[in-house]
């Protein structure tokens, strides 16, 4: 446990300053949590690409993974003047205390971090860039940036259990930059729409997105789209250039974290007018945005044969790893999956994939299984708030209205947009969790424009206590009758989703001279490349690079 926390403490001292390289956000001391929370969140961004950038060229190993460890020591030496306060330290045993509590016992999210983030992680660290890789495991198309992230974290310091630590960093950075702001509005008695904004995500944040097991590749996306909704309330009254190239970067990120957050690219422009938009998209301050997202496609290409993974249409059909047809087939099954045909009650399945999406025919279904359960999510979550700003604000409007600004009107357009899109397309609550709780945000914070706030501090200090109490009694539940007897303890299960955590031994079959493994169960963090479900390619070195081909195109290769 000493171990874990100190490892914690060190993991956000030496990480957050990277984030300085790309935030424009000067440091002042009377509000260096704040600071130290966007410091946090865009090194994740920084990191991310250089693992990314990386793997192109090497395998994620330790050496070079602890390269990064130096560079950025030498960053807070520069930068001595503000890594080396006390402030920043307590900055860091917060972040440990918060971290610790999530991920002291945990599992890691079921099944999928056994399928495909682990496994995944386990390449990185082994294999530079592999072309056709989805031809191992088709799930190993559409990964997130969040398992660079991981990859690059395990070094000879930190050794495998640093790749643990991404998801909760993200979390606790945009809960500490939340409350920060909170904090500031409510000293300086401002009560604006960024405040009621910020309380509604914070409640629901707190309350609801408490357990590490939970987050998987979701919920550090989501967090990040509630972040970027947050910043661009921040700026929208006097928007400079530095604050669209800030969001873009930050809808660019979350994208690659989770493409059915697709909407979130057009968040950034809402800051643009006619004024502003030469200066704004032409900056130079993209430029760092639109190398992570060209590396992104490059890599989706190499992967899989196709810009986005599994979209049909984006695939160039003549690469010789390219598989439209099982590309099409794992469409059609990750579209059905989500709307609800894997519900066994009520006969979907009896359908194919195709057929079960055509027509609408498969609302019915969803409607009646999955559907419950988000209708159930959202109304709590709406009662919740509608209790919270009864007990907040003064039934007395203000008797002069106070004008709301258009381009919130904007925002909520975008976000029902990007709801609709959820629905009509992978309604899966946690693939849409973010355009939910944000459009449900946000039409409190329209309601509430021409409201009253009395003794706003008090009540607000009230309610966050309330919900940090649910998120302390809910981990400290878990802690107290998880299973303490299992390999690697205290940390999280990575090596398998059984209790005593004993990594399982794949079997190895040789293909052209390439050892490939599989395994009847997940895979987990272990050997690598490999695989839990049935691959049907061939393999090719060309130069120092491997390729997993199709079958079909083996002997004319060959001949």
């Amino acid at each position: 446990m000493i171990t874990l926390f100190f490892y914690t403490i060190l993991v956000v001292f030496i990480y957050s300053p990277i984030g300085l390289l790309i935030c424009n956000h000067s440091f002042k001391k009377e509000k260096s949590f704040l600071n130290y929370s966007y410091y946090l969140i865009f090194s994740g961004i920084v990191v991310s690409l250089i693992a990314l950038i990386l793997n192109f060229f090497t395998s994620l190993n330790l050496t070079i993974n602890s390269i990064l460890i130096f560079l950025s020591l030498i960053l807070i030496y520069k930068k001595r003047e503000l890594f080396f306060k006390k402030d920043y330290i307590l900055f860091c045993i917060t972040c440990s205390l918060i971290v610790s509590l999530l991920i002291v016992f945990s599992d890691t999210y079921r099944p999928d971090s056994g399928l495909y983030h682990w496994p995944y992680v386990s390449i990185l660290n082994n294999e530079k860039i592999i072309f056709g890789l989805s031809n191992l495991h088709f799930r190993f198309g559409h990964i997130s940036l969040i398992q660079y992230y991981s990859a690059i974290l395990n070094n000879h310091l930190f050794a495998f259990n640093g790749m643990i630590f991404p998801a909760s960093l993200i979390y606790v950075g945009v809960l500490i930059n939340f409350l920060c702001h909170i904090k500031k509005y409510i000293e300086n008695n401002i009560k604006n729409s960024h405040l009621i904004f910020l309380i509604s995500v914070s409640i629901y944040i707190v309350a609801k997105m408490n357990r590490y097991s939970e987050f998987g590749n979701d919920t550090p996306s989501h967090l990040l789209f509630l972040f970027l909704i947050s910043e661009l309330l921040l700026s929208i009254k006097k928007p400079k250039i530095t604050d669209f190239s800030r969001l873009f970067l930050i809808s660019v990120y979350v994208i690659l974290q989770k493409l059915t957050l697709l909407f979130s690219i057009l968040i950034p422009f809402v800051l643009i007018n006619k004024k502003n938009y030469s200066k704004m998209i032409f900056s130079k301050s993209n430029i760092f945005t639109l190398v992570l997202l060209f590396s992104w496609i490059i890599k989706n290409i190499i992967i899989s044969g196709c810009l986005i993974y599994p979209a049909q249409k984006t695939c160039i059909n003549n690469l010789i790893w390219t598989d439209v047809n099982k590309t099409a087939q794992v469409s059609y099954e990750n579209e059905a999956w989500a709307k609800g045909w894997y519900d066994k009650k009520y006969g979907a399945n009896r359908l194919s994939h195709k057929d079960y999406i055509k027509d609408y025919s498969w609302i019915g279904y969803w409607t009646n299984s999955t559907g419950k359960e988000i209708i159930k999510i959202i109304l709590v979550y709406f009662v919740v708030l509608t209790i919270f700003f009864s007990f907040l604000v003064s039934h007395k409007k203000i008797i002069t209205k106070k004008k709301l600004d258009n381009k919130i009107l904007i925002l909520a357009i975008i976000l029902f947009l990007g709801t609709f899109f959820w629905f009509l397309n992978f309604p899966l609550y946690r693939y849409g969790t973010s355009y939910i709780i944000s459009l449900i945000s946000l039409v409190f914070v329209i309601y509430l424009n021409n409201f009253n706030f009395e003794k706003i501090k008090k009540k607000v200090i009230i309610i966050l206590i309330l919900c940090f109490s649910v998120f302390i009694s809910k981990n400290t539940n878990r802690i107290l009758n998880a299973e303490k007897s299992y390999f690697n303890k205290p940390w999280p299960k990575y090596y398998s989703h059984g209790n005593k955590n004993i990594y399982l031994e794949p079997h190895k079959k040789n293909i052209n001279g390439k050892i490939i493994y599989y395994s009847k169960n997940p895979c987990m963090y272990g050997k690598a490349p490999c695989t839990n479900v049935k691959y049907d390619f061939n393999y090719l070195k060309i130069k120092s690079y491997d390729f997993f081909i199709r079958i079909s195109l083996n002997k004319s290769i060959k001949d």
